[in-house]
């Protein structure tokens, strides 16, 4: 009989925590009744349901335990076992309906174990019964005490995610509610004031530098970081001509078509002037896309779970295009069309560099001919 077996039997088996305790008299005994099997992948080892007395050894390969739903149509994955484990310990012990089904995931060599054989057949069946009834029940209890330290792992994980999530709500809060307030309070004050709407994006970060202090989080979280350095500011840059060659482009056809009465488009016009307005103006962008795009879209993107990250893009737009309101329905709608280009091209690098070039390019000079367009 030993002839008909395969090698994998010989050492293996022996290697099986619930009969390692066998001296080699019970452990020949032993090979002498249990019955090799080789399955395929995908082809069912034990039905859920059936009733049998077999305990399985994986000796090779990998299974996958499955169970059925009411229905018995549906098929859930429970768990996956690999190669030196036993299954089917409840229908050896006590002879119960299978609770699961087994399925083959790799091609599998397994061994299986009537304890009917074993009582009748095996000299010392009783006593190696006993004494793998009792391995039984002190693996089990390991993988019991495994699973709740596992589970208590993953329960202090998602713990902590909903404290994250939480502390990234607020900041979105509090940055947007500071944002609006102290913009709707200055524009009643001083129309058209770079250096206001500074001020205002500075204060506006300081529930940014409170949310750092309790979370834990550092800066180059918020994008200021040097993640593809180069390669962000090239593409800012032709992202930004690309943008402002297509609004020139149509402005300008505008302008020959004559749809607009008395426009004339005067290139001339794109040229800004060189002064302390520029500077001004880019740590205008450099605050607005850190507010922005650093702060609000990042925190939303951790607080809605945003793995793609288009959810955090698409309302962070609406919400700085909602804000922009007071000064006009043109302001809030090209707030929220800059806030979806901006926000998407951030995704890409995740720093505020190329963004902050592409935002500052394209709102000096696109700016500007819309500008010349809406006065046209």
């Amino acid at each position: 009989m030993d002839s008909e077996k395969p090698t994998f039997l010989n050492d293996p088996l022996r290697n099986f925590d619930i009969i390692g305790h066998l001296d080699d008299y019970q452990f020949a005994a032993l090979k002498e009744i249990v019955v090799p099997r080789k399955f395929k992948a995908g082809e069912m080892i034990v039905e859920e349901g059936d009733r049998s007395d077999l305990l399985w050894f994986l000796v090779r390969g990998s299974i996958e335990v499955i169970k059925h739903d009411k229905s018995a149509r549906n098929e859930v994955s429970m768990t996956r076992i690999d190669e030196r484990c036993v299954f089917g310990e409840i229908s050896f012990l006590h002879s119960y309906s299978r609770t699961a089904s087994v399925r083959a995931l790799t091609d599998c060599g397994c061994v299986s174990l009537s304890r009917q054989d074993l009582e009748k057949k095996h000299p010392d069946g009783k006593h190696v019964l006993h004494e793998m009834t009792y391995q039984i029940a002190r693996i089990n209890t390991e993988r019991i005490l495994d699973g709740d330290e596992l589970r208590l792992k993953s329960l202090r994980s998602e713990t902590q995610g909903l404290r994250e999530r939480i502390s990234s709500g607020k900041a979105v809060l509090f940055t947007v509610l500071s944002v609006a307030l102290m913009g709707v309070v200055g524009k009643m004050l001083i129309e058209n004031n770079a250096v206001l709407d500074i001020c205002i994006l500075g204060l506006a970060l300081i529930p940014f530098l409170f949310f750092l202090k309790n979370a834990g989080k550092c800066v180059e979280y918020f994008g200021v970081n040097g993640n593809h350095f180069v390669r962000s500011l090239f593409e800012g840059i032709i992202a930004a001509l690309l943008v402002v060659g297509i609004l020139v482009g149509g402005i300008f056809g505008i302008a020959q078509s004559g749809v607009v009465e008395n426009f004339a488009f005067d290139f001339k016009s794109l040229i800004p002037t060189v002064g302390s307005g520029l500077l001004t103006y880019l740590i205008y962008v450099l605050l607005q896309e850190l507010v922005c795009r650093g702060v609000v879209q990042n925190s939303l993107r951790e607080f809605l779970n945003d793995e793609s990250g288009w959810r955090s893009v698409l309302l962070t737009a609406i919400i700085f295009g909602l804000i922009q309101i007071p000064a006009g329905l043109w302001a809030a709608g090209t707030a929220t069309a800059g806030g979806i280009l901006f926000g998407f091209f951030y995704l890409r690098h995740t720093n505020l560099v190329g963004v902050t070039i592409f935002h500052y390019l394209a709102g000096l000079f696109g700016g500007t001919a819309l500008q010349n367009l809406i006065s046209g």
